[in-house]
């Protein structure tokens, strides 16, 4: 959808801090989205608001925007879709420095083998998804852009690694795949395995994309996945990867590595089960899902290696995703910090033998 040119006048926001609002953020902008709506009128109010991410280094700015439509009529044929404002209902993130609990990792496990379930039997009764969902973020047409990327963390990263005090330094650092290795690996991963289970990916599950609610005695009623703007058909072991590896609490997540598992796939066959899985693959055991983990387990050292550093970076005016990004001496500086933060390296003096230890 293109930027519309027009302005917007201050009547028609009552936002909370009108200099981060665009111009371009006007009813203008969405008529378009609703025209496809039956029964389209108008849009009588908007109110856009801007909101503080958990994190400035995630690649988006969040803007809340309150619309109020007219329709025109309403029948029984007519579809109308409703977004729902989830913070009416109490939804937050759990501290992403903390990290999930036991309990939080068992929700959000049990809701992502529900989501994976619906799309793997989605996808074997309504056919393949399109092609914008076949391959990861990594792919041939921007794989220069990714490989240039990561070409400038990694020597920070390496530096950084030696300042962490982490035993026998100089041997993991001799061990770890280069930058090519990782490309191949994401690239290959877009040829899916058909004798595999395979699913929709979230493709970006970290912690603040998950929202709790809780009830009047502070026990959680639900969880909710936001942010499907990477979904990705293929293995569910990319977002097991990255939803163990950014969001469990450091204390358990290698030690509860196995366990996790054990609740997704649980849930998995479950889900499977209620919604009537017919098809000529086998269905997956708990050792497909460790084979699986163990084939696609370079995703393990990409989350750690980005969306971690990330999550963990502490927020301030400099820790943006593009400064973080940025070629020149105030992009090293940054990238150094990042991977110098004593939350990150903490955490990084446990993930780094845990993946050596695996063969990954």
């Amino acid at each position: 959808m293109s930027r519309p040119s027009t302005t917007t006048t201050t009547t028609e926001i009552n936002a909370n801090n009108l200099s981060k609002i665009p111009q371009w953020l006007n009813k203008e902008f969405f008529k378009p989205a609703f025209k496809q709506v039956l029964n389209f009128k108008e849009i009588s109010s908007i109110i856009p608001i801007t909101t503080e991410t958990p994190d400035k280094t995630v690649a988006s700015d969040f803007i809340r925007v309150l619309l109020e439509v007219k329709l025109t009529a309403i029948s029984t044929e007519d579809a109308v879709l409703v977004l729902e404002d989830f913070s009416r209902k109490k939804f937050h993130n759990v501290d992403r420095f903390k990290g999930f609990d036991m309990l939080h990792m068992r929700w959000a496990l049990r809701k992502l083998a529900e989501f994976h379930a619906a799309t793997t039997v989605y996808c074997e009764t309504e056919g393949p998804y399109p092609d914008l969902y076949q391959e990861s973020f990594c792919n041939a047409s921007n794989i220069r852009m990714v490989k240039r990327i990561t070409e400038k963390r990694q020597l920070h990263f390496r530096n950084a690694m030696r300042q962490w005090g982490l035993p026998h330094v100089e041997d993991f650092i001799k061990k770890m795949p280069t930058i090519k290795d990782y490309m191949e690996a994401v690239l290959n991963s877009n040829n899916v395995d058909p004798n595999e289970i395979n699913v929709l990916n979230h493709g970006q599950l970290f912690n603040t994309n998950i929202l709790f609610n809780y009830n009047e005695s502070g026990v959680i009623d639900e969880a909710i996945f936001i942010g499907f703007q990477h979904c990705n058909y293929g293995s569910p072991a990319q977002d097991l990867w990255q939803l163990i590896i950014t969001s469990a609490e450091l204390d358990i997540k290698i030690r509860e590595f196995d366990h996790f598992l054990f609740i997704y796939h649980a849930h998995l066959i479950e889900c499977l089960k209620l919604l009537k899985y017919e098809t000529e693959k086998s269905w997956p055991t708990l050792m497909d899902i460790q084979q699986m983990m163990f084939k696609y387990g370079f995703w393990g050292p990409i989350a750690a290696n980005t969306t971690l550093c990330n999550l963990l970076l502490p927020t301030s005016e400099q820790s943006s995703f593009e400064n973080m990004f940025r070629p020149g001496h105030e992009g090293d500086i940054l990238r150094y910090k990042s991977f110098t933060n004593p939350h990150y390296a903490k955490a990084m003096c446990q993930l780094i033998p845990f993946f050596a230890y695996k063969g990954i």
